[in-house]
Order: structure tokens, then sequence, then C-alpha cells
């Protein structure tokens, strides 16, 4: 099985931990990610500062020279990666290669982009 496929086998790929939206807008501690597609993100809104890194080309971008892993690297000290969505991610696990792209402590956002925006989450429309 590739690393970046879907998969519901435990074992295969570990679930992103949750974190609220509360939690999450408590700033530098986290890099926000949004794994949205343009569309979602042009409907919903776009999250000041986050990382714009769609979830189709997310292997792309944990590949060596990938926006990811270049991210990972350079950011000191590390932050925790929190994931965007327009839902909670479901059925889909975050791809096991995260860990040697530098992204191991990573967690998606409970209620994705509505739960944000319920908690008074900053969006920017444009």
């Amino acid at each position: 099985m590739s690393a970046c496929t879907r998969t519901s086998s435990p074992g295969k790929a570990s679930r992103c931990q949750r974190v609220t939206p509360s939690r999450a807008s408590a700033g530098p501690i986290f890099l926000l990610v949004d794994l949205r597609e343009g569309g979602e993100r042009a409907k919903h809104g776009l999250l000041p500062g986050a990382l714009h890194a769609p979830y189709p080309a997310i292997c792309e971008n944990l590949r060596s020279g990938g926006m990811l892993r270049e991210v990972a690297a350079a950011d000191r000290p590390p932050r925790r990666v929190l994931l965007r969505l327009r839902r909670t991610l479901g059925g889909w696990r975050w791809p096991p290669r995260r860990k040697k792209a530098g992204l191991a402590n990573t967690a998606h956002i409970e209620g994705g982009i509505d739960a944000w925006k319920k908690a008074g989450g900053p969006v920017v429309r444009g």
C-alpha cells in the first residue's frame, strides 16, 4: 500500500489527534496548514497565516523539496502542525511519511472550518 493511500486498516497509518478550535487559535505554537481545495477556500474563506497545501497534492508536498517538508525543516522551534478541512478528516489518514518529512506532531481542528468560524476564528473573504 502506498504511503499516500486512504486506509481504514489499523497500523497502516496513524490518525491525527484533534484540537478544539479555541485551542487552535492560541497563536504561534501552531502552524496552520489548510488542506482544502480552491473551491472550498473560495466558498468558506481563507485562514489568515495558513499555508495552503491541498490534500490531493499532499504526497508531493511531503517529498524531498516539497513545501511542507521544507517548512518543517526550517520551522524553529518546531510548532505543532494543525490541519484544516471543511469537515473533519473522517476516514482519511495522514500519510505515514509525515514523520519522515518532519511533521510527526500533527493534529486536525475538530469540526473543520465550520467549527472554526463558530468559535470566532478569523476568516478572510476575498
